[in-house]
């Protein structure tokens, strides 16, 4: 945490102010702290079966838009960080054909099936939109943020802090 004037008497924070080093100024300094805590979900048992009801929630969307509730995402292709590599939930290799690639602020990596492994895959109904027009599957695997992406959050939870102050007071 930053080095501040002795003045300050409480703090308000979001997720990212949340560590032990933090904790352990405002206890040594006597500031009255409110840091929201990042983990807190994980550890909540009333949160335990969250990701339950997130799946369900993609599924009815999905039927929703008239899509098929059991198509396969990204999420179900295994990527491997370390050597930048993606398995198809039927166990092929995809061949990789983008890095880095900046899509609304976000990095990622694309790949993409080869023919004569998507052409007679048993799964294709499950992986294309449309099967019977579409040759191969691509897939794009979000990595992080890019700079100007990191940016642009920092400077909208700086606003929204403010406004919580402004709306709740300073103390």
């Amino acid at each position: 945490m930053p080095r501040t004037s002795s003045r300050i008497r409480s703090i308000a924070a979001d997720a990212g102010y949340s560590s032990q080093a933090s904790v352990q100024y405002t206890q040594e300094n006597n500031i009255d702290a409110y840091i929201a805590d990042r983990n807190h979900r994980q550890r909540d048992p009333a949160f335990a079966d969250a990701d339950r009801y997130k799946d369900r929630s993609r599924q009815d969307k999905r039927c929703r838009a008239g899509t098929n509730p059991n198509r396969f995402t990204a999420r179900d292709f295994d990527y491997d960080a370390a050597s930048r590599t993606c398995r198809c939930p039927a166990g092929n290799n995809l061949y990789r054909n983008g890095n880095n690639i900046d899509i609304n602020g976000y990095l990622g990596v694309k790949f993409r099936g080869a023919k004569s492994v998507c052409g007679p895959c048993t799964l294709r109904h499950r992986c294309l939109t449309t099967p019977n027009q579409t040759e191969t599957k691509q897939v794009t695997i979000f990595i992080g943020k890019t700079q100007a992406r990191q940016e642009s959050w920092k400077l909208f939870i700086l606003v929204h802090n403010i406004e919580k102050i402004a709306h709740c007071g300073a103390s």
